[in-house]
C-alpha cells in the first residue's frame, strides 16, 4: 500500500520500534484500536515491512501483548524486551524467536523497579544494547529516581553479561526536569558523539534529544532540542548503516482518550492529543557542531513527482516575495504568508525559504495554504485540513 504517514485500517499506531535487517525496515508498533476494538482482534505488537517508507507490507500481530521496547539480535537468536502493565505495576519482559514472527515469551526475566535506586511506579519501554567499553549489555528503562522532588522522571539504566540477570545501577540521564519517566528511551552514536533520545508528556509535551561525548555524560542540552513539533511523540531510531532515520506517531485529537478536553472551549484547537495515530518518518542527519536536524527521507521526497507553482501572498509581516524566494524579516513574534493551490495531496513545493523564523502551517478553509512562522529555526511543514501535521 502507498501511505506516506502510514496508519493502518480502523486502528492508530502507536509507539514504533524499529529494527533494520537484510535491505529492510522491520517496524514494530503498538497496534491502538480505541473503540474499533472487538473480541478476536489482535492488540499490542503489529510488524510492518519497508524498504522505502512509501509502500508497506502488513505482517499482522506478533502476538505479544505489552508496552513498547526494543529488538536486538545475538548470534542468531532475536530479543525482544518490553513492557507489562498488571494491577497498576509495571514490569520488563523478555521473549526470543528466531524469525521475528514466532515469539517464546521468559517469564523467569520479568522484573520490576528495586524500590531503591528507582520508585516502585514507572518502569518500561526498554532498550538494550551491547555496551563495547564495559564489555556487557545496558538497559535503559523509563523510570522515577528516588529523591525528595518529584521532578523524578529520568533514563534508567541497568548491565548485564546475559540478557537475563539485570543489576539496577544509577539513571544514565535523571536532570530532575520532568514529573514523570522519561519514555521511549533511544541511544545511538553518531561521529564523536552519543546521543540519548527521549519523550516526555509531563512539564513540556514531545521527543527531545540530549548529546554527549561519553556514555558517562555529562548530557548536554542543545540550543533546539526537539526533532519535530510539541505533537510528535515516542520517536525511535535505527540505521541502515549509512542513514539514521527516525519514527514517531502525529496524534489525533478525536476521541479525548483521556478526558482531558476542556468542557466549554471551541473548537479542536483546545482538545488534548490522543494517544497514538500517523506514523512520521524522518531522516537524522548531523551538523557540523554536532547537533541534529531532520530531512524527509530520499524516498519519500522522490515519489512527490509532480511539481506545482506556487503563488504566495503575504499576510503579516514584510515580505519580499519572488518566483525564487520568500523572503521575511519580522521584529514581531510571527509572520505568515497563505498560497491559494488547486492540489496538493501529492505535490511539493520547490520554492525556497529565507528566514531565521519557523513555519507553522495551518489548514484553512477556501481553498488556501496558510503559512505562519515562529521564531527559532526555519522550516517548511506544508499542510491542508485533512492531512497530518505536526504542533
Amino acid at each position: 500500500m502507498k501511505e506516506f504517514f502510514y496508519r493502518p485500517d480502523n486502528a492508530w499506531v502507536g509507539d514504533v520500534i524499529p529494527y533494520y535487517e537484510d535491505g529492510e525496515f522491520k517496524l514494530f508498533y503498538l497496534h491502538g484500536w480505541r473503540d474499533n476494538y472487538r473480541e478476536g482482534l489482535d492488540q499490542g505488537w503489529h510488524l510492518l515491512g519497508t524498504k522505502d517508507f512509501v509502500n508497506y507490507r502488513e505482517e499482522g500481530a506478533c502476538k505479544i501483548e505489552g508496552g513498547t521496547g526494543h529488538i536486538l539480535k545475538v548470534e542468531d537468536i532475536y530479543h525482544m524486551f518490553y513492557c507489562i502493565f498488571p494491577d497498576g505495576k509495571q514490569f520488563a519482559c523478555h521473549a526470543i524467536s528466531k524469525d521475528l514472527r514466532t515469539w517464546e515469551p521468559i517469564p523467569e526475566d520479568t522484573f520490576g523497579p528495586d524500590g531503591e535506586i528507582y520508585e516502585l511506579a514507572d518502569w518500561r519501554d526498554p532498550f538494550v544494547f551491547w555496551n563495547e567499553e564495559e564489555g556487557q549489555y545496558w538497559m535503559l528503562i523509563a523510570a522515577l529516581a528516588k529523591g525528595p522532588t518529584n521532578r523524578k522522571g529520568c533514563t534508567g539504566l541497568l548491565s548485564s553479561k546475559d540478557l537475563k540477570h539485570w543489576e539496577y545501577r544509577e539513571p544514565l540521564y535523571a536532570p530532575k526536569l520532568h514529573v514523570g519517566a522519561h519514555e521511549c528511551p533511544d541511544l545511538f552514536r553518531m561521529g564523536d558523539w552519543w546521543y540519548l533520545i527521549y519523550s516526555s508528556y509531563t512539564g513540556r509535551f514531545g521527543t527531545f534529544y540530549r548529546m554527549s561525548r561519553s556514555l558517562n555524560g555529562p548530557w548536554i542540552t542543545p540550543q533546539e532540542e526537539a526533532f519535530d513539533g510539541r505533537a510528535y511523540y515516542a520517536a525511535k531510531s535505527v540505521s541502515d548503516g549509512q542513514k539514521r532515520y527516525l519514527f514517531g506517531w502525529n496524534p489525533t485529537k478525536d476521541d479525548d482518550l483521556f478526558g482531558w478536553n476542556p468542557p466549554k472551549a471551541p473548537g479542536k484547537d483546545y482538545d488534548t492529543w490522543d494517544w497514538g495515530g500517523n506514523m512520521i518518518v524522518h531522516e537524522i542527519i548531523q551538523r557540523p557542531d554536532g547537533a541534529l536536524g531532520v530531512k524527509v527521507p530520499e524516498t519519500v521526497d522522490s515519489a512527490f513527482a509532480e511539481q506545482v507553482p506556487a503563488k504566495f501572498e503575504g499576510i503579516i509581516g514584510d515580505w519580499s516575495i519572488t518566483d525564487d524566494v520568500l523572503l521575511c524579516e519580522s521584529p514581531y513574534a510571527f509572520a505568515g504568508v497563505s498560497h491559494r493551490r488547486s492540489c496538493l495531496t501529492c505535490a511539493k513545493f520547490l520554492q525556497p525559504f529565507v528566514s531565521r523564523r519557523r513555519l507553522r502551517v495551518w489548514g484553512s478553509c477556501s481553498g488556501q495554504i496558510r503559512v505562519w512562522i515562529l521564531p527559532t529555526i526555519s522550516r517548511w511543514n506544508l499542510n491542508e485540513a485533512g492531512l497530518p501535521f505536526v504542533d
